[in-house]
């Protein structure tokens, strides 16, 4: 599982589950992690922010979903995000205020460890796809960060 979760309130957290189709569950198995397929990974947003967020951009970089529009404060959007031949990776970000963007990036791909990456900017700063690929490529399975009384 992975987790981008927030220190302090506001707050906002992210989860992605792995949901594996398990091909055996006998009591002697000997597969690994990286003998069960990927079927999708569950994006979880829990918004605690003290407003709506509302989605402003969505990559998938590989896989497919369609994330949530809008996330009423104190509910959870989700939803589900199906590989391609190389795994999932995605990013989304989300608006808060109008003035800011909260940037979440995420990579389940067969035989590497799950990673999440999160950042909050300005709304005037534009988002980079590969310094947040490279972040994501260095992250584990947290990731934390702090802007303007944001915590995620």
């Amino acid at each position: 599982m992975l987790l981008c979760q927030a220190k302090a309130n506001p707050n906002i957290i992210f989860k992605v589950l792995d949901k594996p189709e398990m091909a055996c569950c006998e009591q002697n198995c000997s597969h690994t992690d990286a003998d069960i397929p990927i079927v999708y990974t569950e994006c979880l947003f829990q918004n605690q922010a003290g407003q709506c967020l509302t989605l402003y951009k969505a990559f998938n970089i590989h896989g497919h979903g369609d994330p949530q529009k809008t996330i009423q404060d104190k509910e959870t959007g989700e939803f589900k995000h199906f590989p391609d031949s190389e795994g999932l990776v995605g990013v989304v970000e989300y608006i808060l205020e109008h003035k800011l963007k909260w940037v979440v990036a995420w990579s389940n791909i067969p035989g590497k460890p799950d990673k999440v990456y999160t950042q909050i900017l300005e709304m005037k700063e534009g988002i980079d796809l590969v310094k947040i690929k490279f972040q994501l490529d260095f992250s584990g399975n947290q990731s934390c960060a702090n802007k303007l009384g944001y915590s995620a």
